[in-house]
């Protein structure tokens, strides 16, 4: 015996069978636009950067930590005596870092290499197979 649906039960349905047209639009906008973030922010304070001017764009007020941490925060229509609410998130850029004085000698190859340290979940079997980019900080 086959078992009638309630009409109750929850359906799920897709957001592309929610959305009109032009919020389906936004959506793949707004993706685009998080694309761009992501490939101009390899590093910790190139995103702080980044958020930095999204900030000031939508006039936001933001907190800065050393140029590595921020706090963006948006004002809300009600007291904070009737609640607030906090998002909290993580910059996580895998990358190597050079050591103080990074040259050194491998007196059994004859070869110079440099000692670093690996930041953002890398190991250090791994990155010789992830494309890593280059970028200097001043």
């Amino acid at each position: 015996m086959v078992e009638e649906e309630s009409k109750y039960a929850y359906k799920k349905k897709p957001a592309w069978e929610l959305l009109s047209k032009d919020q389906i639009k936004e959506v793949f906008n707004l993706a685009e636009e998080y694309k761009k973030f992501l490939d101009s922010s390899k590093t910790e304070r190139e995103t702080i950067q980044k958020i930095k001017e999204n900030a000031t764009r939508f006039n936001k007020k933001i907190l800065l930590n050393r140029e590595s941490e921020a706090a963006i925060i948006v004002t809300g229509k009600k007291p904070v005596g009737e609640g607030l609410r906090i998002v909290i998130s993580h910059i996580d850029s895998p990358r190597l870092d050079l050591k103080q004085v990074p040259l050194y000698e491998d007196s059994d190859s004859n070869l110079a290499l440099f000692e670093t340290h690996y930041y953002g979940g890398i190991k250090n079997f791994q990155w010789v197979t992830i494309p890593l980019a280059c970028t200097v900080l001043l």
